[in-house]
């Protein structure tokens, strides 16, 4: 059974360096959703949703605010997540493919995840956009 949306919390507004939140590097193009069934104790929060790469790339809708990038090539998003929330899902999912693969990853500074994120920038995580050159894809040829 899908979980109730109402847990789904949106990312804290406090400050990065604070010691009750960590930033949340994210490789992945949509994001991904992190759960911990039973909560967080003493904090009313099962479910926190890292920012995807892609959810900034969307051309041509005029869009004024551009993503900070925390690589040259902008190849990681930013959420800050309770600390509490990442150190429980960590425990609790210490197995999971994207995780164990450094395509999210977690830190308590600007400087350490920046640093982080520019050591899994060439990581690729299989979900990147090709580029139809060089696979052959014409463009659909219509009759005038």
């Amino acid at each position: 059974m899908a979980q109730p949306t109402s847990n789904i919390r949106p990312s804290s507004s406090t400050p990065a360096g604070s010691n009750d939140v960590v930033l949340v590097a994210c490789k992945l193009p949509s994001g991904i959703m992190l759960s911990v069934p039973k909560g967080v104790p003493s904090e009313d929060q099962t479910h926190v949703k890292l920012k995807g790469v892609a959810c900034y790339g969307m051309p041509n809708l005029g869009r004024k605010f551009q993503p900070p990038k925390l690589t040259e090539n902008g190849s990681h998003s930013l959420t800050t997540v309770s600390k509490k929330f990442w150190d429980q899902w960590v425990e609790e999912n210490p197995d999971c493919v994207p995780y164990k693969r450094g395509f999210f990853f977690a830190a308590n500074n600007r400087a350490d995840i920046t640093a982080q994120a520019v050591d899994h920038e060439g990581q690729k995580t299989g979900m990147e956009a090709i580029d139809p050159k060089k696979h052959g894809v014409q463009p659909l040829k219509t009759d005038d």
